[in-house]
């Protein structure tokens, strides 16, 4: 039995010291108006240059986003919302255990359309 019980502790003590060798790290923010406001369900997409990975998340509908277990190194965020202006946060650089707050105010975007003439003869 003291046998057993040895080897459970050996692996509980491994698992503890490998849980504190983690090299991910989290982005995470919340997404405002110029007045201040909350803006809900954005699109906010995290790349990283050096390897070209994407992750993609949706803002809760309070703001908040986050990007949870991202590879450290340096990474980019863009921020992405119908009638507002996208917006861009460049050279986050994320380290192993950490969280990067980035949090960004998105302008109102301008509305535009797009008319084409069709000649009737």
């Amino acid at each position: 039995m003291r046998f057993y019980a040895s080897i459970l502790a050996m692996c509980l003590f491994s698992i503890t010291i490998l849980s504190g060798q983690s090299t991910l790290g989290e982005i995470r923010g919340v997404i405002k108006d110029p007045s201040g406001a909350a803006i809900g369900v954005a699109e906010v997409k995290a790349t990283r240059p050096s390897n070209g990975e994407v992750r993609k998340v949706t803002t809760g509908e309070s703001g908040p986003y986050v990007l949870a277990n991202l590879e450290a190194g340096t990474w980019e965020v863009l921020i992405e919302k119908a009638g507002f202006r996208s917006a861009q946060s460049k050279g986050i650089v994320l380290r192993a255990r950490e969280v990067a707050r980035v949090d960004i105010n998105l302008e109102v975007g301008q509305v535009s359309k797009e008319v084409q003439i069709v000649a009737c003869q």
